[in-house]
């Protein structure tokens, strides 16, 4: 994806339709094939990522992935990406990423022996 959103013109049409989408429209962009195909890539990538996740898990549970959708936009903002648009990237999301991770598993880390013994009190 890094390489499509900085050297091919598709990743450019984005930029522009994410920075001002009726400009992008006006300059004879076609606003609405550039969305479905972001819209279909980001559901090649989501199956992707569960077919990953299940493997993980090795099994298929409905509601594995709830509450993963905060820590990826945390991800992305920690990244850089603005929320307004126009600004952003793949090795920021990725930096971010590894950020989340990293805080995640501390934080796993910290709470572990807090509540091992909140349980043994009850």
């Amino acid at each position: 994806m890094y390489w499509i959103l900085k050297h091919t013109t598709f990743g450019r049409y984005l930029y522009e339709i994410d920075g001002n989408e009726q400009a992008s429209r006006l300059a004879g962009i076609s606003v609405n094939r550039i969305q479905v195909s972001v819209y279909a890539l980001a559901g090649f990538f989501a199956a992707i990522s569960a077919i990953i996740y299940t493997s993980r898990l090795m099994s298929a549970q409905p509601n594995a992935g709830t509450g993963m959708e905060l820590d990826a936009i945390a991800a992305v903002i920690i990244g850089g990406t603005r929320l307004a648009g126009g600004r952003g990237g793949v090795t920021g999301t990725l930096i971010g990423a590894l950020i989340m991770g990293i805080l995640d598993n501390i934080l796993n880390l910290q709470m572990c022996p807090h509540f091992i013994k909140t349980l043994q009190k009850d």
